[in-house]
């Protein structure tokens, strides 16, 4: 009797184990592209190791209040739908919940400017539980879909990202949607701007200021659309 026990509890455990797995595959990743914003302090041609050792690519693209409106709801449909699921899965009610991986974009001093910036990002170094590590390459297009043949991408360049929505829950951080960077659509590239990028023509000789490139640059307008 002991141990035909055992071996009830060894099989619940299992249809409990396989149940579980069978809800986290309803929770698929969700493909997404963005319209064509401004990005900002971009890491997409190498990928940036200063908080992931391992390496990871990031960019924030700045959006229009009226430019991200479907771009948003996406998002937040995605977000609802799988915490549900994975309220599911957990078997809880409830969860805690992590942000979204989008906020309004504020100016240096912390004001609201109307627009909106989304974090996308992906590992350069995955390394899976059960496997060996291997490396990932974004894809880079300009805009006539080419690969990209820069060897840079600053801040105020207009482009667009494909990326998928993945449904993450972490003790510690929450649930969460991560939008990872599958690939991005160059439309303008800056790599630097000069006074007249910045100003335009000189306003007179006796006026005119010599003439430096910028140590950072200035962003472009958001808002510009376009499809991937």
């Amino acid at each position: 009797a002991r141990r035909h026990g055992h071996q009830s509890s060894a099989r619940l455990a299992l249809l409990l184990l396989l149940n579980n797995m069978a809800i986290k595959e309803r929770i698929k990743s969700k493909l997404i592209t963005t319209p064509v914003g401004t990005a900002m302090w971009p890491a997409l041609i190498k990928p940036q190791t200063k908080y992931k050792p391992d390496g990871e690519y990031v960019v924030k693209l700045r959006l229009g209040d009226v430019e991200s409106a479907q771009l948003r709801a996406q998002v937040t449909d995605y977000y609802e739908a799988s915490y549900i699921e994975m309220c599911r899965i957990e078997g809880k009610k409830t969860l805690k919940r992590a942000d979204l991986p989008f906020k309004r974009h504020t100016d240096k001093e912390g004001n609201e400017t109307g627009d909106w910036a989304f974090k996308f990002s992906q590992k350069a170094l995955v390394r899976p539980k059960n496997g060996d590590p291997f490396t990932i390459k974004i894809a880079i297009v300009d805009a006539h879909n080419r690969p990209f043949a820069g060897d840079a991408i600053w801040g105020g360049s207009l482009l667009q990202v494909c990326a998928f929505l993945e449904a993450f829950y972490v003790p510690a951080v929450g649930f969460g949607v991560s939008a990872r960077i599958k690939g991005v659509r160059i439309l303008k590239c800056v790599t630097g701007m000069t006074a007249e990028d910045m100003f335009g023509d000189p306003v007179g000789a006796e006026d005119a200021a010599p003439d430096t490139d910028g140590e950072n640059p200035v962003p472009a307008p958001s808002g510009v659309k376009g499809d991937f």
